[in-house]
This record gives C-alpha cells, sequence and structure tokens, in this order.
C-alpha cells in the first residue's frame, strides 16, 4: 500500500532529533583455559540455544613467519607456479 507524502506526520528538521536511551547489553562470561600444547581455548556457554560452533584461529601467513619467511614465500610459489619438471598440481599431491 502506497501511502502519500502528503499524510506523513511533519517532520521539523530544524531541530535535531532526541536522543534514546541506551540498551542494555549483557556480554556472556567467557571462560579460558591453556592445554599442554601451548593451545588456547575460549568457552561461553549458552545453554537456551542447542548449536556447538567451534572457530579456530591462528596467528599463520607472512606477517607471522619472522626469519622463515622466504622458506614459505618459496614454498608459496613451488605450490601455486610449480617448477620446471612438475607442474602446481603435482606439488600439491
Amino acid at each position: 500500500m502506497d501511502t502519500p507524502l502528503t499524510s506523513l506526520p511533519f517532520l521539523d528538521r530544524s531541530q535535531p532529533p532526541q536522543p534514546k536511551s541506551p540498551i542494555r547489553v549483557d556480554f556472556p562470561t567467557w571462560h579460558e583455559a591453556m592445554l599442554p600444547n601451548g593451545l588456547k581455548i575460549m568457552v561461553y556457554e549458552q545453554h537456551d540455544t542447542p548449536v556447538v560452533s567451534i572457530r579456530l584461529y591462528s596467528h599463520a601467513g607472512a606477517l607471522y613467519d619472522g626469519t622463515h619467511q622466504k622458506a614459505s614465500m618459496f614454498a608459496f610459489a613451488l605450490l601455486m607456479q610449480g617448477t620446471r619438471s612438475r607442474t602446481a598440481e603435482q606439488n600439491c599431491r
């Protein structure tokens, strides 16, 4: 249903709108643990939803290569471009 603009209430654009009161947000309590292998685990429970969600974040990529940056760039080139005697697909097997 289309409403004609003439039937909409008049808005006084000369004054800014009044702010509304802030909404209360309750963040869950996180529990942290460290496995013997150094893996940090962060968990929060929400029992009213029967869902399990797992996310894995890893310090990976060129930013974290440090002194091994050239080796990882070389390995990446081998995997993506191949060599004279092997294709990239053969290197990935």
